[in-house]
């Protein structure tokens, strides 16, 4: 009776301690599972960084594009205000000969 029931503690010591296997089992899985999340996390973290330093560039790109089309503006501007102030002078000068000719009659 007495090695039955020294058995009995034994076999009720391994249950107790397979049971707190099974308990620090589950633990560890659900850490891993946790771990697995956090890393999925940082993973997600980094791509939407990476996208959003992407975007910062495509609109910083955006904003040099409309900076260099302003100056294209500018300089398209500048270009005709040259070219009237040429045409002016031309147009002055061959005025001026054409109304010297007319005078002197010597054209």
């Amino acid at each position: 009776m007495n090695a039955t029931i020294g058995f009995v503690l034994r076999t009720n010591a391994t249950i107790g301690f397979v049971l707190r296997m099974n308990a620090t089992i589950d633990f560890i899985l659900r850490l891993n599972a946790t771990i697995d999340f956090v890393l999925r996390m940082n993973a997600t973290i980094g791509f939407v960084l990476r996208l959003n330093a992407t975007i910062d560039f495509v609109l910083r790109m955006n904003a040099t594009i409309g900076f260099v089309l302003r100056l294209n503006a500018i300089g398209i501007a500048v270009s005709e205000l040259y070219v009237i102030q040429f045409s002016k002078k031309v147009l002055n000068k061959f005025s001026g000969e054409y109304a010297n000719c007319q005078e002197d009659a010597e054209c």
